[in-house]
């Protein structure tokens, strides 16, 4: 067993936070910069011209792009692609050549179109519906909540193909965007803003091939994936901790207040210790999570794990480094408050913790 990473990954790592840093600095043109580093492609196999990142390489690179500054939205809609939209392509063998070569150019992203406005994590009440059409599906209803629709190419759309069957009956299907799909503006969110989700109504017809998998297989396909993502997508927040934990130690060795620098109260000190072991601990059950499923293993438990871990110790973090900037933590051009609303948006996206709870307690009375 080595904890270690082996100089491959660190230097992947490194490249991405400085083009991290480069992003942060233009944050107007990230989409551009992203797209131009390659990142919308970490994901395509080899044998299609792409880098074939395993999940870990792809969340570390994630992570380094979030520690070197990148807008979390921007990088939370990335990771949306990346580990929804476009893995869901690759667990059911539907990447081909010509649309992978249209995914590393940057110019072709697949939105994940899953939940409904009243049917979030229970995907049995999914009301979108697809029913045969001729010699293919005509698909009808209403997403919501969808990230980075606007930018969309193609939508992966959880529909029901036979609807008494409830979870069995669901099937995935893949949408171009373009005539019957209508996209609505980008919601008024509380954090992660750049990701810009909205609302997306349906009333497309798709050939037979727009169907993934098999009629009433979209359960298993949509258990595949929500692994990864849940696995691989909090990395953002291993970056963002990493990046407030050295902001505010520097801030905390500075700042003095009664002749002393903040960093000599132990009640300082200790909060900043209990942020290390936070952000550790996040990192480790994120990368095992992500090792398991490069090894081919059951990662459900593993994947919520690591998703209730790494958005609840960030959401602490983010608070307490807003308080211990004292004042000018709350200071919206001090940028602290938008980091805080960043986090918030952590526990509740890929499944509420609530439900990573219940995936751990399921796995408990199994055994």
């Amino acid at each position: 067993m080595d904890f270690d990473l082996e100089p491959r990954r660190r230097r992947l790592a490194a490249s991405a936070r400085e083009l991290g840093r480069r992003v942060a600095e233009r944050p107007a043109r990230a989409r551009e910069l992203l797209a131009r580093g390659g990142l919308y492609g970490l994901r395509v196999p080899r044998r299609l011209g792409g880098p074939g990142a395993g999940v870990l390489d792809a969340a570390l690179t994630l992570e380094a792009l979030a520690d070197g500054g990148v807008a979390l939205g921007e990088l939370f809609a990335l990771g949306a692609h990346l580990f929804s939209g476009l893995e869901t392509l690759l667990a059911a063998g539907r990447l081909d050549k010509r649309a992978a070569g249209e995914v590393l150019a940057g110019r072709r992203i697949v939105a994940h179109a899953v939940t409904e406005a009243q049917a979030g994590s229970d995907l049995s009440a999914i009301t979108c519906a697809a029913r045969r059409a001729g010699a293919g599906w005509r698909v009808t209803g209403r997403k919501s909540f969808v990230t980075g629709a606007a930018d969309a190419a193609a939508f992966v759309v959880y529909a029901k193909t036979a609807p008494r069957d409830g979870l069995f009956g669901l099937s995935a299907f893949l949408v171009e965007a373009g005539e019957g799909v209508r996209v609505e503006p980008p919601m008024a969110t509380l954090g992660l803003r750049e990701a810009r989700p909205a609302a997306v109504d349906f009333d497309a017809r798709v050939p037979r091939a727009a169907l993934l998998g098999r009629p009433g297989g979209g359960r298993e396909l949509f258990r595949r994936v929500i692994a990864v993502e849940r696995a691989a997508l909090p990395a953002v927040f291993l970056g963002q901790m990493e990046r407030l934990l050295r902001r505010t130690a520097r801030h905390a060795a500075q700042r003095r207040q009664f002749s002393r620098p903040l960093l000599s109260n132990q009640a300082v000190s200790h909060r900043l210790a209990e942020h290390r072991l936070l952000l550790e601990r996040s990192r480790l059950m994120l990368y095992r999570a992500c090792w398991l499923l490069d090894q081919g293993r059951d990662a459900e438990q593993a994947a919520a794990l690591a998703k209730w871990t790494v958005t609840e110790s960030a959401l602490r973090v983010a608070l307490d480094c807003v308080q211990l900037h004292g004042a000018w933590g709350v200071v919206e051009d001090a940028g602290l408050a938008g980091e805080l609303r960043d986090a918030v948006s952590g526990p509740i996206f890929s499944g509420t913790n609530e439900i990573q709870k219940e995936i751990v307690a399921a796995s408990l009375q199994a055994r």
